[in-house]
């Protein structure tokens, strides 16, 4: 099965963008791990039940789709075009659905409690994962980061790892703390230096995804997905009295709406706080 969906993309590759590609290819190493060495035409229902645990594992519901309909199409091109297997699997098994609820995104609490346990002058993973709590950037923003990208006291924001633009095309800047800002500028590596690369060798989008699935439990954040830190991000930012302005512009959100709709999570602690404020003692007064 892998090696046709090597063969799938490799037909297309004239055809469609880079960053098609390797999205493609995303979903296809999904694929690998949920079928194994399985043959094409072995491939069931449990197969793909396997198939949509590891996408929800690691993306969000658009994603998630994104890449159901990529592996889907493989399945397509191999019953229409090669004629190797009789009809596709995909049309016996249910596409992932949309979530009933919102997730909820990590309190502040739980983000301090995951700060103390890492050690981002270590660079590599760790570093990484401190960069998304406090810029709030994608995760393939974050690998695509050169240490030229570092200056002026915040983060230039200008690409996604393997590809030429941001997922919205619009380059931004994004202010750091001064003690962050600081630790990076002791870290400092040449210009064109991934800043966080591990022991000189790239480090993709991707394979921060998969450290976090491989290291989250040991962190308290059972359940938490790399990109629920970007929801936090602007959580806080909203807690703070952020204009919705401000929070889409360091978020790098196409529209308002996103940043209010999708990617703010109010927690109970914030909630309660509003309802004390608003009914404050002389509302309590009544109910002695």
């Amino acid at each position: 099965c892998g090696r046709y969906a090597e063969h799938w993309i490799e037909s297309r590759a004239e055809t469609v963008s880079k960053s098609t590609r390797s999205n493609d290819r995303y979903a296809v190493n999904c694929a690998n791990e949920a079928f194994g060495n399985v043959a094409l035409e072995r491939v069931g229902v449990p197969h793909l039940e396997k198939l949509k645990e590891v996408l929800a594992e690691r993306y969000g519901q658009a994603t998630q789709h994104s890449y159901w309909s990529t592996i889907s199409s493989i399945f397509k091109h191999a019953v229409t075009r090669d004629r190797l297997i009789p009809a596709n699997p995909m049309q016996y098994a249910d596409a992932p659905r949309k979530p009933k609820r919102r997730k909820k995104s990590p309190s502040r609490k739980e983000l301090l409690n995951l700060l103390s346990q890492l050690r981002p002058q270590d660079g590599g993973f760790h570093l990484a994962m401190v960069i998304l709590v406090f810029a709030g950037i994608r995760r393939g923003e974050c690998a695509g980061l050169l240490w030229s990208d570092v200056r002026d006291g915040g983060l230039y924001i200008t690409k996604q790892y393997g590809k030429d633009t941001t997922k919205t095309g619009e380059e931004r800047f994004v202010p750091l703390p001064s003690a962050l800002y600081s630790m990076l500028d002791e870290m400092r590596g040449d210009d064109d230096e991934q800043v966080i690369a591990r022991c000189g060798l790239p480090t993709s989008g991707a394979s921060i995804g998969t450290w976090w699935i491989d290291h989250r439990d040991g962190f308290g954040m059972t359940g938490v997905r790399v990109h629920d830190l970007r929801h936090a991000y602007v959580t806080l930012l909203q807690e703070s009295g952020a204009p919705v302005a401000v929070a889409q512009a360091l978020a790098g959100h196409s529209t308002s709406e996103m940043t209010l709709d999708v990617y703010t999570h109010p927690h109970e602690e914030s909630l309660r706080e509003a309802v004390d404020a608003a009914f404050d003692e002389e509302f309590a007064a009544f109910l002695r």
